[in-house]
């Protein structure tokens, strides 16, 4: 039985898919079935195709049941597998067949319900294509990994191996384009299914013409990429609620400080913040001990690590009360309090998300 369904959404491809089948059977060593996805009887794909199919017995032809589209090509063509695992990959060649067989394995060695092939993690790369299109994908895919914490460097890339009884549960939303795989690595992410990733070359068509419409499906890609924020305020609002009580303890005595030392002892408002902040900041470190889970790193890194974060932080609350008192002439304490909670949430994200693992139950 083939392990493995290789989903190929075209339209009118033939001067790329005897190419890409050839390439796939000669790079994949997983035994597999290639599901070429078309539109209408008249694509110019359908006649290679069924051509090599005589003398390949792992060739199916499936029409698009949803209506024209890629997205109701893909949708199609993943519904329609049957083997463990399924991949969206393109006719044109763009993504490298040969990466298949690394999404394979490291779906098996890491239990995976999804594989995406990442052009934005280390040994990942994209080679040709629009700037504005390849820009815009680059700072979704890293503020995503960054911000919100979906653990993948590169979220909108089609290029994702799916296990398919995690496809079988997953009611697919998405309208049109290609974000039908945003949508689903956001789900897998906020529904705690096992994600992992892998690094690849992208690289430009060279025959053909791309049917990517980035303004008419940018609204589609925002919907997904503010659904993965939503997914940490969900997953970690235990800690944050947590950390809210400690931070809060924490700017009293910040604030308190401060006070006595610019308004009682008349020192200059922006030592006496960089005083405060840092006594504040190691009660802080010891409170999070309670709160987060070490990493399994020595107690020192932790602490370095926390006294980098919170230096950063420190930085942030003083430019912010610099603003507010030598710009728009507002009050050192106000000012202080508002550079607080800038401050606050940086450390905040950069504890939850780098230097601990996650809350304690």
């Amino acid at each position: 039985m083939h392990s493995l369904t290789i989903v190929i959404p075209v339209y009118n491809e033939a001067e790329n898919i005897r190419v890409a089948i050839e390439k796939i059977e000669s790079e994949i060593t997983v035994p597999h079935t290639i599901s070429i996805v078309y539109d209408m009887d008249t694509d110019t794909t359908v006649p290679v195709v069924q051509e090599m199919a005589k003398s390949l017995n792992n060739i199916t032809l499936l029409k698009n049941k949803y209506g024209r589209g890629v997205l109701n090509a893909i949708k199609t063509g993943l519904e329609d597998a049957t083997t463990d695992y399924a991949v969206v990959t393109m006719a044109d060649l763009s993504d490298p067949p040969s990466v298949i067989n690394d999404m394979v394995n490291l779906a098996e060695a890491k239990n995976a319900d999804i594989v995406c092939a990442s052009r934005y993690m280390k040994g990942g790369k994209q080679i040709g294509g629009p700037f504005i299109k390849g820009l815009m994908s680059k700072i979704a895919g890293l503020t995503l990994h960054w911000f919100a914490g979906v653990p993948t460097h590169d979220s909108t890339n089609s290029f994702k191996l799916y296990r398919t009884s995690f496809l079988q549960k997953q009611k697919i939303e998405s309208s049109g384009g290609f974000e039908l795989g945003l949508e689903l690595v956001v789900k897998a992410y906020g529904q705690d299914y096992t994600i992992a990733e892998t690094p690849t070359t992208w690289t430009d068509r060279v025959a053909g013409k791309s049917n990517f419409k980035l303004l008419a499906w940018l609204g589609n890609y925002l919907k997904w990429y503010f659904y993965a924020f939503s997914v940490p305020i969900k997953k970690y609002r235990i800690s944050f609620i947590k950390y809210f009580v400690a931070g809060f303890i924490c700017a009293l005595i910040d604030w308190s400080i401060f006070y006595v030392l610019n308004y009682w002892a008349h020192i200059y408002y922006l030592f006496s913040a960089a005083c405060a902040f840092i006594i504040s900041g190691t009660i802080n470190y010891f409170l999070c001990k309670q709160i987060f889970i070490s990493r399994g790193r020595k107690q020192i890194v932790d602490y370095f690590l926390v006294l980098f974060a919170s230096t950063i932080a420190l930085s942030i609350d003083l430019s912010v009360m610099y603003l507010l008192v030598e710009q728009l002439v507002i009050p050192p304490m106000l000012a202080k309090i508002l550079g607080t909670g800038t401050a606050f949430i940086f450390n905040y994200l950069s504890r939850q998300f780098f230097i601990f693992s996650s809350e304690k139950r």
